[in-house]
């Protein structure tokens, strides 16, 4: 057999991957943040819900590995109908995923995987978030060669800057940017200041920002206690030049922050906030502008990446924005008829109604 595929569910099995994980990424045709192992890995141990089967895939080629596909089966209801949902797993922090596949075999995987999926019966939809045109592409190619249905839909946009242009650049051609710095300068003057340091080091503070922000409760790093283990966690199993935090501080009190991630020549802008009781001074457009060029001055990196559904304002800091789809593959089946053949009634329904509200009032008319 050419193909050769291996199913891992336990945490014990997908720790053993470890070193080929580590391998086939830096080999790999997108290698991010996002499908590294150390992010999957303390995912997978920190968000684990019930009816939720994680599981990794991977396929060999002739006896050489070619793919890891990180996913996780889920029963949604669609229409009312139970159906079983195969899609990335690590969703809840993850930004435009994408299984770890060789740099040489990337329309091979994809033809590999639908293959497997063929053979199995253990799934309806097939649900793959985030993707831009050209993956979608080779995605859509892939799942019609196995005859499957697919429907793609626009999602999430963010923006991508060029972090090789120079900071003077860059800081030159944005007036609301320096015009909101000057103003806290102005207002604090020797008071304030910015600290970024890898690792850990720094997580307690932006933990204490975030508490005192809109995020409260609601979004961030420190929502729920396994966010906090997943971030902690993260930072201590990454090198430490991966995961970087910056702090914003008047008289030493932390009022605004951020986290970027970095791999190979690009930053991965996280997440940032901002104390509310400062929000009159944008400190939150302030430590990122900072935080930016921190990264630029480097003379490091060529992209930042910021995360689809970022904060608008930076749509305009942008050099170009990336727009991504998700796709819903169907597997042939009963249930996905079912679900079609609802979705159909559901759509002529209204026209149906309409239709005949206006035979009556027509009919009233002739009566009265």
């Amino acid at each position: 057999m050419e193909y050769s595929f291996n199913k891992y569910e336990s945490l014990a099995e997908i720790s053993n991957l470890n070193e080929r994980w580590h391998y086939l990424h830096k080999n790999s045709i997108n290698p991010s943040i996002y499908n590294q192992f150390d992010f999957i890995i303390e995912s997978l141990k920190n968000f684990t819900y019930k009816n939720v089967k994680p599981f990794i895939l991977s396929i060999e080629y002739k006896g050489e590995l070619i793919a890891l596909f990180y996913l996780q089966t889920d029963v949604e209801k669609r229409m009312g109908i139970p159906v079983k949902v195969i899609e990335f797993s690590a969703l809840e922090e993850i930004d435009k995923p994408y299984p770890v596949i060789h740099k040489q075999h990337e329309t091979r995987s994809w033809k590999a995987f639908f293959k497997y999926l063929a053979s199995s019966k253990n799934w309806h939809i097939l649900s793959l978030i985030e993707q831009t045109s050209e993956k979608i592409n080779i995605i859509s190619k892939a799942a019609s060669s196995n005859d499957h249905i697919y429907r793609i839909n626009d999602d999430k946009s963010g923006p991508i800057i060029d972090l090789t242009i120079g900071w003077e650049n860059f800081w030159s051609q944005h007036k609301k940017m320096r015009k909101k710095l000057y103003k806290l300068q102005k207002k604090y003057t020797e008071r304030l200041t910015f600290e970024i340091k890898p690792g850990a080091q720094l997580i307690d503070q932006y933990i204490s920002i975030e508490r005192n922000s809109w995020k409260n409760g609601k979004l961030g790093i420190s929502k729920k206690s396994n966010f906090i283990n997943f971030y902690k966690n993260l930072a201590a199993r990454l090198p430490e030049k991966q995961f970087y935090i910056g702090i914003l501080s008047l008289d030493g009190h932390a009022i605004s922050g951020e986290i970027a991630y970095t791999q190979g020549s690009t930053v991965y802008f996280c997440h940032g906030c901002y104390d509310s009781n400062f929000k009159t001074y944008s400190p939150g457009m302030v430590s990122t502008s900072l935080f930016i060029q921190f990264f630029m001055d480097s003379n490091t990196f060529s992209k930042g990446d910021f995360l689809c559904g970022y904060a608008g304002y930076l749509d305009a800091w942008s050099d170009n924005i990336c727009h991504t789809q998700r796709v819903d593959i169907y597997r042939s089946s009963l249930v996905t008829y079912a679900f079609f053949f609802l979705r159909f009634i559901r759509k002529l329904t209204p026209a149906i109604i309409l239709r005949i509200i206006r035979s009556a009032n027509a009919l009233l008319k002739q009566n009265t």
